[in-house]
């Protein structure tokens, strides 16, 4: 039978305590959670409603070049620890192509290695065809000399030349081409010939020393989730288990869902405009941009 002491009963006092049984393993009770007053989760989920859709990034949208994400084998992720200097790698933007969406405890290479196969394989492929296509073409030739000759016939010296130079070539051109595609964007780039492709990550768009900024930075995050126009996740096991993984992916999904109600609301209201006269269908768009507001989409919404 358990003890006074076992019991929650000190015997001093004759008071009684609460205590949870350790032979159950009942954790003890937390404040915060069912118990918390409904104002107050109310106010905390219209906080993180207003990050999931919070459009005020004027003057905080950034971005950098993917090439500068993928520099020295994708250096930037081998740390969340960031520096003055990383912030100066982004720059002001109207648009974001790909928004990063990763944990922190994935290692650094598998998540460079997916860059590469997003960003850098197709041209890299591409290059080590035609390399070793090149390759076989000069040995046949005679412009390159054969490794060994291999004989046609045992009793003859005749015999064809063999070589590997196409392989060596091919794969030569598989491990240095996501290098070489690094500096023909950034060729191209400071031509003027393409434009490059404009990434959000965190570490270099988010001031990581001043706390003034990086309030800013993350309290507008769900901003920069919808001025995206894709978002890559660099998946690993640990990644749902991160509760920013999950807030990007969710501010994406409502992105997502305010872009497809304001093409309806665009192509219905634009429609309406064609048969009733442009006055009504001014007046439809004005509808459409109330009807977002509404929804807690951009308050810059536009006809198609």
């Amino acid at each position: 039978r358990p003890t006074q002491e076992a019991a929650g009963r000190s015997p001093a006092s004759g008071t009684v305590r609460v205590m949870d049984d350790p032979r159950r393993g009942v954790p003890p009770r937390r404040h915060g959670g069912e118990d918390e007053p409904p104002s107050a989760r109310n106010a905390i989920l219209e906080r993180v409603h207003q990050y999931a859709s919070g459009f005020n990034v004027a003057g905080l949208l950034r971005a950098s070049p993917i090439w500068v994400v993928m520099e020295r084998g994708g250096a930037h992720f081998s740390s969340n620890v960031g520096t003055p200097a990383d912030f100066t790698l982004s720059g002001p933007t109207a648009h974001i192509d790909y928004f990063v969406s990763h944990a922190w405890t994935a290692p650094r290479a598998s998540k460079y290695l997916a860059l590469v196969f997003c960003f850098s394989m197709k041209p890299t492929i591409c290059a080590a065809v035609v390399v070793a296509t090149g390759a076989c073409a000069l040995t046949v030739a005679g412009l390159l000399p054969p490794f060994i000759t291999v004989p046609m016939f045992p009793d003859r010296e005749e015999g064809y030349p063999m070589s590997t130079w196409s392989t060596l070539f091919g794969l030569a051109t598989l491990v240095t081409g996501p290098c070489a595609v690094s500096v023909a964007r950034q060729a191209l780039a400071f031509c003027g010939l393409r434009r490059p492709v404009q990434v959000f990550f965190d570490k270099l768009c988010i001031h990581q020393t001043d706390a003034e900024l990086k309030r800013q930075g993350i309290e507008c995050l769900g901003g920069f989730v919808h001025a995206s126009r894709r978002m890559l996740i660099l998946w690993s096991p640990t990644y749902f288990r991160r509760l920013w993984c999950i807030f990007e992916l969710a501010a994406f999904h409502r992105s997502l869902q305010l872009q497809s109600l304001q093409h309806r609301l665009a192509t219905s209201f634009s429609a309406r405009g064609r048969r009733r006269g442009d006055l009504r269908g001014g007046a439809g768009h004005a509808l459409s941009e109330a009807s977002l507001r509404a929804a807690g989409g951009p308050a810059s919404a536009h006809a198609a």
